[in-house]
């Protein structure tokens, strides 16, 4: 029920594979945070602690990891994550549809998103950081 306090989910990316912590989550972004949720653990992790995104290549050159450093660390018992690391294939596709009307994102986010992103995930999870995050994603050259 963390919708109701929260306002509504505008998307939610299912069973994102995760190196650090370990498992495999459901991303749910909301107006002002992200919200991880895995078997075992949920995390809430608000814009404006994270504080870069790193979008790297693996060099098997079959996987993308896509990097965030936290200002606030997410906490596991006594283990503390500065950083949350995704892995992925690159040829692995994805279709999200965005929980807001045609009238919110104009007003919101200025026709900056669109009511469905298709594309390769990693693409996709780059355009979701960058306008619902407002945060530059640092790739290598």
């Amino acid at each position: 029920n963390i919708g109701e306090f929260a306002g509504e989910m505008i998307t939610s990316l299912p069973e994102l594979p995760m190196i650090i912590p370990r498992g495999k989550y459901s991303f749910d972004f909301y107006p002002t945070f992200a919200k991880l949720h895995g078997r075992t653990n949920d995390y809430k992790i608000l814009y404006k602690d994270i504080h870069k995104c790193f979008l790297l290549p693996k060099p098997d050159g079959i996987h993308m990891a896509y990097v965030l450093s936290l200002k606030v660390p997410l906490r596991q018992g006594q283990t503390h994550h500065y950083n949350i690391a995704l892995q992925f294939e690159k040829e692995k596709q994805q279709r999200v549809a965005i929980n807001l009307s045609k009238e919110q994102i104009k007003e919101q986010y200025e026709d900056k998103l669109q009511p469905e992103i298709e594309g390769p995930l990693y693409d996709v999870l780059s355009k979701l950081f960058k306008i619902l995050v407002k945060v530059n994603i640092l790739i290598p050259g």
